[in-house]
């Protein structure tokens, strides 16, 4: 009975690390997470059509899936300034997660989302689009709101498409 006591308060004193109970239970560590924030604005400070919106957001979604496995999502305001003018907006923050075995497959994903949200920001006409990689933040610049030709073909939208969906004649 003494022993059964004093093992209690050896293991009050001595409580397992982190560690040790993440190992317990089954759980894995995600080494790197990206946060894609997609503006609700349309060429700067527009209005987005709804049903290009709702496009954009299904191909954010698709694309975590794929790269990541799955992602979560937030939504957020904010506001920021254009030349004197403040512009305020609405914003979508998509987090996902992954995992590497190698620095070249790390940095392929990294380049691979990298250029994704460089597809998002160029799409919807914005000078920047804004990510997260493990809590470090960017600000890319969108190229000219071009469509970098070496991006995955498959995931690029036929220009007309965009044309019907967002109402527009000059992309």
């Amino acid at each position: 009975m003494n022993t059964i006591k004093q093992e209690n308060n050896k293991n009050k004193r001595n409580p397992p690390t982190v560690a040790q109970n993440l190992g317990t239970i089954g759980t894995f560590h995600m080494k790197e997470f990206f946060i894609l924030t997609v503006p609700n604005t349309y060429r700067i400070n527009q209005p987005i059509n709804r049903d290009f919106k709702n496009y954009i957001l299904n191909e954010v979604q698709i694309y975590f899936c794929d790269v990541c496995g799955g992602f979560s999502s937030s939504v957020g305001s904010g506001g920021w300034s254009n030349d004197g003018e403040i512009i305020k907006e609405d914003t979508i923050y998509y987090k996902g997660y992954f995992n590497y075995n190698t620095e070249e497959e790390k940095n392929q994903k990294l380049n691979n989302l990298i250029n994704f949200s460089l597809w998002v920001g160029e799409i919807m006409k914005q000078q920047e689009i804004t990510i997260n990689i493990n809590n470090d933040i960017y600000f890319l610049t969108c190229d000219k709101w071009r469509i970098k030709e070496n991006f995955n073909n498959e995931l690029l939208l036929n220009l007309e498409n965009i044309n019907e969906l967002n109402n527009i004649n000059d992309l």
